[in-house]
């Protein structure tokens, strides 16, 4: 059937009368009763929506982004209409209800806003023709890092990064959407979102210069990122001890340690540091204690991995004295054993011929006797620090039998006892 609309109320568009069959007014304010005929005929009320798209940041136009528009349905009833330069699209014809012949009521409308990687929806209920300005948030979402600072140095290849983000504006899509990192341009791996604002990651390094990007997101396609750089060194210094030698005696207490390590790192000799050259080179010259001396050595350097190297040094200034198991130097055999107890480690020479026991502290020796008589034993003694001491023995060899002589006996007697001379 036929139509009539009414004059536009102040300020509108004139109402439009597009079709018979099915009836769109458009615009329209006056009341009217329709007679719907067959079910393929329908009544659908339009108004106009003059839609000004504007970045959130500065106001200025958000140009040649795109609209699509979303009965209450889901129905698509516009899509991807372009906005201009301006950012302005008038005159967008949204539906609020149907006749067909029940009503159904379209509104509320969800818009969908989109440019680039930036999207976001509003909704609006049309009941009336309107003017309405949607504000795009343009704010990337804001993105802190507290560790590591950049172009740190790590002597572990775990590092752990830590920091904050979150939406710089709140708006009913707020919310982060994503955060993620890479390493030296490699893939992206997502990082779990915060519940609050801290974030938190481990990255396993190889050693040497890396670059890692971390980026965050939010919902509607803002995007922060920043990178960082850090260097990994996990390989101590070299560490070499020139003197003294490892497990070595002396029989002095002053000792010059020397080394060498790689230039620019530092080092310690017992705790004490040490002035280390253009080249590596350090010395240090110390008094030590009597008997065994351990001399810790580390290094460390600028990374702060550290090497550690050690020298066990005994000091022995006592002589090697020997303490024998024998008081009686006499014996009526051709060889005379001889034992006693010794310093550990030294050695013992008896008569020129080193005795079997070196590591032990006692020693047991064979003397060959090649006098009838008296026969002179020296006993030499060194240890393992030089020290020497020694001692002269006499050993008398007796294999002759005492002399006895016995008075004449009487043959016969008819005493009960006699008396033996001799």
């Amino acid at each position: 059937q036929a139509a009539r609309v009414s004059d536009p109320g102040a300020g509108q568009s004139p109402a439009t009368h597009r079709q018979t069959a099915p009836l769109d007014i458009v615009n329209s304010m006056t009341s009217r009763t329709f007679d719907i005929g067959p079910t393929e005929n329908a009544v659908n009320i339009y108004w106009y929506l003059n839609l000004t798209l504007k970045y959130l940041s500065d106001g200025s136009p958000f140009s040649d982004a795109t609209v699509t528009v979303r009965e209450e349905s889901g129905l698509v009833s516009i899509r991807d209409v372009p906005a201009g330069v301006d950012g302005i699209l008038l005159e967008m014809e949204l539906r609020e209800r149907t006749y067909i012949p029940s009503m159904s009521i379209t509104t509320p409308h969800t818009l969908t806003v989109t440019k680039g990687p930036l999207v976001d929806a509003f909704t609006i209920t049309m009941d009336v023709s309107k003017d309405h300005t949607f504000y795009m948030d343009n704010y990337p979402p804001v993105l802190l890092v507290s560790a590591p600072e950049d172009g740190s140095l790590h002597n572990v290849s775990t590092v752990t990064f830590e920091g904050e983000a979150w939406d710089a504006v709140v708006t009913p899509n707020e919310g982060l959407a994503m955060i993620r990192y890479r390493v030296d341009d490699g893939n992206w791996t997502p990082v779990t979102l915060p519940t609050v604002t801290a974030w938190s990651f481990d990255v396993v390094f190889e050693d040497g210069f890396h670059v890692v990007e971390i980026q965050v997101h939010d919902a509607i396609g803002n995007m922060n990122s920043t990178s960082l750089t850090v260097e990994v060194d996990t390989v101590p210094p070299g560490l070499t001890i020139i003197s003294p030698d490892d497990d070595i005696h002396i029989t002095h207490t002053e000792i010059t340690l020397v080394g060498h390590t790689d230039a620019g790192s530092t080092v310690t000799v017992d705790g004490v540091d040490v002035i280390v050259d253009a080249e590596g080179m350090f010395n240090r010259t110390m008094t030590l204690s009597e008997g065994v001396n351990v001399i810790i050595i580390i290094s460390t350097d600028v990374q702060a991995n550290e090497v550690t190297a050690s020298r066990t040094v005994t000091v022995d200034t006592l002589q090697p004295v020997v303490d024998l198991d024998q008081d009686d130097l006499r014996t009526n055999q051709m060889t005379f054993v001889l034992s006693g107890t010794k310093e550990a480690g030294a050695t013992i020479y008896v008569n020129g011929y080193l005795t079997e026991a070196f590591s032990s502290t006692t020693f047991t020796t064979q003397i060959d006797l090649a006098n009838e008589g008296l026969n002179a034993v020296d006993i030499w003694s060194e240890d393992l620090a030089g020290n020497n001491w020694s001692l002269s023995i006499i050993i008398e060899r007796d294999t002759t039998p005492p002399t006895l002589v016995v008075g004449r006996l009487l043959e016969y007697t008819n005493e009960a006892s006699i008396t033996i001379q001799g």
